[in-house]
């Protein structure tokens, strides 16, 4: 008996070894950990980028970055694969850049199916909008950042902590595509003045065509409808107020600042008078980091008020422009979904076109939990 077991125990280290048949060393691969897609300049082709780091010590150069003509991102691997030294893999692709010619382009999603069946393929990477030239990319090298390949990723991550962006992954997107009540959207990439920049974000319509971009500022009202806090949120606003020095043009004494501890959402959603009424109230507990005078109670309770008032009506504005665009990245269509769905199945294939006969109203409170340090 103790043989047998012995034998059997063997047999398993042996079935074990036999994954270790074929060796691959990182040397010999070429791991794309950023891939981008252009439609080229005479419009007949796809530019194809691929980023990747080298592992040889032998070369100079520790990144290595090519675009090609292709007409498809499956086509493109093969291509890639006549010009680098390893094999071509995307298992461990971080981020994937989809151009603003091709954004505009009716079935421009159809790149992503490659992606969507592969399951060697990485689905929880980024997808971005750049704004740019992928050749001005495939030619940027940084003396003062990271390798390429690793620099894009990183400074995805920074901006979405900072909620400068709304990080979307590929399987996310996906779930977008499919899901009636919200429109897609994903950050947005450019490089100014010979430096990458991820910062706001951009906006599909319900056929997944680039309707608007966003600005910092925009991003971080979204990211506070959605009811989300990610990292450190820290918006700035101005007070109305009288100061002595009008004229001053260089420093904004109006300005106050603050970083918000917590959004907490409450939505109510009704179907009445044959239109949908939303109303949204958030409450959110900040700490405030620059005040336009000295605070203590008094100050402090008017403060709020003001903040409250800039808030509630910067919110209500940008709502106003998302229906008149006929957007939704909010998801009101899948809260309209969930309060009034037998309203909701009679809308639902036109959304978010109904969206702009809805009525939604914002109610901002902040509450200030933290005046900072002050002397």
């Amino acid at each position: 008996m103790k043989i047998l077991k012995i034998a059997a125990s063997c047999l398993l280290l042996l079935e074990i070894l036999t994954g270790c048949k074929k060796i691959v060393n990182i040397e010999d691969i070429t791991m794309g950990l950023v891939l981008g897609v252009e439609i080229d300049q005479q419009q007949k082709n796809l530019n194809v980028f691929m980023s990747s780091p080298v592992f040889s010590e032998e070369a100079e150069e520790k990144n290595e970055q090519i675009v090609v003509d292709a007409s498809s991102v499956r086509e493109a691997r093969n291509l890639f694969d006549s010009r680098v030294t390893g094999v071509s893999t995307g298992g461990k692709l971080q981020a994937f850049l989809i151009g603003t010619k091709l954004a505009k382009y009716p079935t421009w999603t159809a790149v992503l199916d490659l992606i969507y069946r592969d399951p060697k393929l990485r689905q929880n990477a980024d997808i971005l909008l750049f704004d740019g030239s992928l050749s001005e990319l495939g030619n940027l090298k940084p003396k003062d950042k990271p390798r390429l390949s690793i620099f894009i990723p990183q400074l995805i991550e920074t901006a979405d902590f900072r909620n400068v962006t709304i990080r979307t992954s590929i399987r996310m997107f996906h779930l977008m595509k499919y899901e009636k009540g919200i429109t897609p959207y994903f950050p947005k990439m450019a490089i100014k003045n010979g430096d990458l920049e991820v910062s706001g974000e951009a906006l599909l319509d319900r056929k997944f065509l680039l309707k608007r971009t966003l600005s910092i500022k925009e991003t971080q009202l979204l990211r506070i409808l959605q009811g989300k806090k990610n990292g450190q949120l820290g918006p700035n606003t101005s007070i109305n107020i009288k100061k002595k020095n009008e004229n001053e043009p260089l420093i904004n004494l109006k300005q106050a600042s603050y970083n918000v501890k917590d959004i907490k959402r409450k939505v109510d959603c009704k179907f009445k008078n044959n239109h949908f009424d939303f109303t949204i109230s958030l409450k959110i507990p900040v700490m405030i980091t620059q005040s336009p005078y000295p605070l203590n109670d008094k100050t402090s309770e008017k403060l709020s008020k003001e903040l409250s008032s800039s808030m509630e009506n910067d919110l209500n504005k940008f709502i106003e422009t998302l229906q008149a665009d006929e957007l939704d990245p909010i998801g009101l269509g899948i809260l309209a979904s969930s309060y009034e769905h037998q309203q909701w199945k009679k809308v639902k294939s036109k959304w978010p076109e109904a969206l702009k006969d809805s009525k939604v109203h914002v109610k901002a409170k902040i509450i200030i939990v933290d005046k900072g340090i002050t002397m």
